[in-house]
């Protein structure tokens, strides 16, 4: 049986370095694709090698804009990666590949659920008579 070693601390750190540039990519202005104006990074999580890097990222909108945002994600991934070259001083750049996480909305689903649950102690009505109190 294989044994899945846990990541190390170098690459925690470096995956956590990526998720941390990528954000102030775009939180600076310098990707001004309008297809990404409301994309937040999640996560990311690089390999042992550190060829290559998972990104995650959520989106709140439509299908059709959660796929514009794939696409343009594509597009601008050899930007990302250069800028991302720069920024960690590697000996390799790991390869970007962006994966859609829907754990937000996920959680923001599991919310409206429950807020649409009725507290049955709270809901109980009595059809007793209210009774008076005389001081």
């Amino acid at each position: 049986m294989t044994r899945v070693r846990p990541p190390s601390q170098r690459t925690n750190r470096i995956s956590e370095e990526i998720r941390n540039h990528l954000a102030f990519e775009f939180a600076s202005g310098r990707i001004s694709d309008p297809r990404l104006r409301m994309l937040t990074f999640t996560r990311a999580r690089v390999t042992r090698d550190l060829q290559q890097a998972d990104v995650w990222y959520s989106l709140m909108g439509s299908d059709h804009e959660k796929a514009a945002a794939a696409k343009a994600l594509a597009g601008a991934a050899g930007h990302l990666r250069s800028s991302l070259g720069q920024a960690l001083k590697l000996r390799f750049t790991p390869v970007l590949r962006f994966h859609f996480d829907d754990g937000i909305e996920a959680s923001d689903h599991m919310a409206r659920i429950l807020s649409s649950l009725v507290d049955p102690m709270t809901s109980v009505t009595s059809n007793a008579p209210a009774s008076r109190v005389e001081s």
